[in-house]
């Protein structure tokens, strides 16, 4: 069955890229003429320039006859570019569609304003997007991405066990996606079953393990950042709680934790003058500690 879906989906492409490039037409039922000449420049498909959704002339020479209608099949896209230009989607790109701003060989979200990049070579980095996450196949994450219509701002572990992104704005329409880069493997899930994504940041700290920061049990972030996405889940039981034990602050021990390589169960003094622990499970990476109250 997932077979056959995907020759459909492939046979889908195949047809939209083809409609993409030829035959087009106007929403008023006339023929777009390619190429067509718009202040002086050639464009080889509809486009989105000085218009809020793509359009083509109706004749070879638009600065000459000033006839033109919008392009069918394509809606106005409310996605603008850095320059104020409207993108078109979907838009073809190395022969693939996409109905989306991507990081597609760049490492800022991009759009082409054509509904054919590799005809006309006209794009711009698109507005109100961010990146700087790489992904390990050498690419660029699309923050924010929409996922089964949930937007995210950072890596998620949502049916992965490792944390991934979409490398363009929106997954479910596109399906690109790959593992965000710098963030390890772990087993740990929560008691609804999703995986924690380490490290991860909370209230601009980073967590490379579970923590009792500012709640009761132990709990981890299923995004890379808690801040933007306030996806979060407790650790089951027999796992995270062990011993309960309270700092001078108010906060919770994590039990066992490591401190110079060492690992301990309970409150120790070494190198300080009177018992205290660790609040994360790992002291060495996140200097995160208080005295015990006994």
């Amino acid at each position: 069955m997932a077979h056959w879906n995907f020759v459909l989906f492939a046979l889908l492409q195949s047809v939209l890229v083809t409609s993409l490039v030829s035959g087009q037409m106007t929403t008023s039922g006339e023929n777009c003429t390619f190429p067509f000449t718009y202040r002086d420049i050639v464009y080889n498909s509809c486009t989105t320039k000085n218009h809020n959704r793509p359009w083509c002339s109706t004749t070879a020479n638009y600065d000459t006859d000033k006839k033109w209608g919008n392009c069918a099949g394509f809606a106005k896209s409310g996605v603008e570019t850095t320059r104020g230009e409207s993108c078109a989607f979907p838009f073809i790109y190395r022969g693939v569609v996409y109905n989306s701003c991507t990081t597609a060989v760049h490492f800022l979200p991009w759009c082409s304003t054509t509904v054919n990049y590799d005809k006309d070579k006209k794009w711009s980095n698109c507005a109100g997007f961010s990146s700087g996450v790489s992904t390990e196949s050498g690419g660029f994450c699309v923050f924010p991405f929409t996922y089964k219509g949930q937007e995210y701002k950072s890596c998620i572990t949502k049916g992965n066990k490792r944390p991934w992104c979409s490398t363009t704005a929106n997954y479910d329409k596109d399906r690109k996606n790959d593992t965000c880069k710098g963030f390890f493997i772990d087993d740990s899930r929560t008691t609804s079953g999703e995986y924690c994504a380490f490290p991860f940041v909370y209230k601009g700290q980073h967590y490379n393990t579970w923590t009792l920061k500012n709640h009761d049990r132990f709990w981890c972030s299923t995004t890379t950042n808690y801040d933007e996405d306030k996806k979060w889940g407790n650790i089951p039981f027999g796992k995270g709680e062990r011993i309960i034990t309270l700092t001078t602050t108010g906060e919770y021990c994590v039990f066992p934790f490591v401190y110079e390589g060492r690992q301990y169960n309970n409150c120790t003094s070494k190198n300080h003058h009177r018992p205290w622990c660790s609040v994360t499970a790992n002291y060495d990476k996140e200097k995160e500690w208080g005295d015990c109250i006994y």
